[in-house]
């Protein structure tokens, strides 16, 4: 997960997507809803929790790079 947020968060830089806090707070708890609900991941039980909660991880997380690698780039 570590290797493809990463590789998420370079390509959206690449793009020209910009980090927002927005982003980082709000785009990880709608994935999780996208994914519980209305996907219908509650009826898989507690692998669909696990599921629905590590695709919200890594919404974060290739947030969270997408603002360390905007940090870097400003630096240097």
């Amino acid at each position: 997960m570590n290797r493809y947020s990463l590789n998420a968060a370079q390509d959206m830089l690449r793009e020209g997507k910009r980090f927002s806090l927005f982003d980082l707070l709000l785009r990880p708890p709608a994935r999780f809803v996208k994914e519980y609900l209305l996907k219908k991941g509650f009826l898989d039980g507690l692998p669909g929790l696990v599921i629905a909660v590590s695709t919200m991880y890594y919404v974060f997380a290739k947030y969270a790079k997408l603002w360390e690698l905007e940090q870097k780039k400003e630096r240097g």
